[in-house]
């Protein structure tokens, strides 16, 4: 007996082997899309924009003593211009990432995982496999008919069934295509600012006052003027070989408006993929944002040309002790900001234009709603049951 059992083991396919249940996902998307990630980021823009308020503004809420059960938490005073100035820059960096990364995850798991994109969002856990994903889609560059599927609800208008012409959706992919594009080049090349930020805070902000200029004969030039980031890092970049061990120090420009107007625009862009999906998956009405690309440009390249600055990051090696005691000197390089060749701003176009357009339910996504009892989850909503 004890030896058929044995072979009975060694022969039989593992629990981990066999596929998931096909009969669950219906179940969980419609518990997935109850959410509103983009909602998120919306909400962290607009708590950080009241560090915008003046003293005087914020002392009432400050003062005021807040409660969350038994957590008292005293009122105080409103921090100084200076605190808040600093926070905003930070925490700014932070939304940015948060928003590009989501942005991001959301697609390629809608893109992947389309039976239950809740799934593919927990399989990509490697951070490492994340990046490999954006580093293709960057070389590939991203598919156009997903991001029309993915934000826009079909590969055309009338798929769609939004009010829309044939142009703008172009146009509007157009944006799409530039804003992931801009926002994964960013996640790739801002990591060890963001890793820094992240954890530990081992940042130095450094004030308005800060600038890098160089002389040019009698004539003093200036490369950017304005809050930095300084903080360090091993390797001379992101993806630089691993084996090689150097030290550096960054100092990065803060690009507080721009980070912001893109945080916003990535939210949009999510509540566009949510309320497609939804539709898609539970048969609901929604709405998408046109994201125009003139307002995506005016975003990551208007902004810059206002700044006036030239120089994105300067990064300086750290000098290494010789045999005699001595040391070298400093080495520094520039990555200077990149506006294309020719831009020009287009008048009438501002940084939050992005209209919304309303997605109605087609017929094929009629909410089915079930009568059954059986639920694989506890926190399923009602009428998500497979009959």
């Amino acid at each position: 007996m004890g030896h058929r059992n044995k072979n009975r083991r060694s022969t039989g396919v593992s629990e981990a082997s066999r596929p998931l249940a096909w009969q669950q996902f219906q179940e969980l998307n419609f518990s997935f899309y109850e959410e509103e990630p983009g909602e998120f980021i919306t909400m962290r823009i607009e708590v950080l924009s009241l560090m915008l308020c003046n003293e005087p503004q914020l002392a009432p809420a400050y003062a005021a003593e807040r409660s969350i059960k038994g957590v008292q938490i005293e009122g105080t005073a409103p921090p100084g211009s200076e605190k808040r100035s600093r926070y905003l820059h930070t925490e700014a960096v932070m939304i940015f990432h948060h928003a590009a990364e989501m942005l991001l995850r959301l697609f390629f798991a809608h893109a992947d995982n389309p039976d239950c994109p809740w799934l593919g969002m927990a399989s990509l856990v490697s951070f490492s496999e994340f990046k490999d994903k954006v580093n293709q889609s960057l070389s590939d560059g991203f598919d156009r008919t997903q991001l029309a599927e993915i934000f826009l609800g079909s590969s055309s208008p009338d798929g769609a069934c939004i009010a829309m012409s044939s142009e703008d959706f172009a146009h509007a992919i157009d944006g799409l295509e530039l804003l992931l594009r801009h926002c994964s080049e960013r996640l790739l090349s801002e990591s060890f600012l963001y890793n820094s930020i992240k954890h530990g805070l081992s940042t130095v902000a450094l004030d308005e006052a800060t600038q890098i200029a160089r002389r040019e004969g009698s004539e003093t030039v200036i490369g950017h003027k304005g809050p930095m980031f300084a903080y360090m890092h091993r390797w001379r970049q992101p993806g630089a070989n691993r084996d090689v061990g150097e030290w550096f120090v960054s100092m990065k420009g803060a690009s507080t408006e721009r980070d912001l107007g893109l945080a916003i625009l990535m939210a949009r862009a999510v509540e566009s993929l949510w309320d497609v999906a939804s539709r898609r998956y539970t048969g609901k009405s929604g709405w998408i944002r046109h994201i125009k690309k003139s307002v995506v440009e005016l975003v990551i390249y208007g902004l810059l040309m206002d700044s006036l600055n030239v120089v994105n990051t300067m990064t300086l090696e750290m000098p290494r002790l010789k045999d005699d005691g001595s040391y070298d000197s400093p080495r520094h390089s520039f990555v200077p900001n990149h506006v294309p060749e020719g831009y020009q701003k287009v008048d009438g176009v501002h940084s939050t234009d992005s209209p919304r357009i309303h997605l109605p339910t087609r017929q094929r996504d009629q909410r089915v709603f079930s009568t059954a009892q059986r639920a694989f989850y506890p926190f399923s909503p009602s009428g998500s049951q497979r009959g």
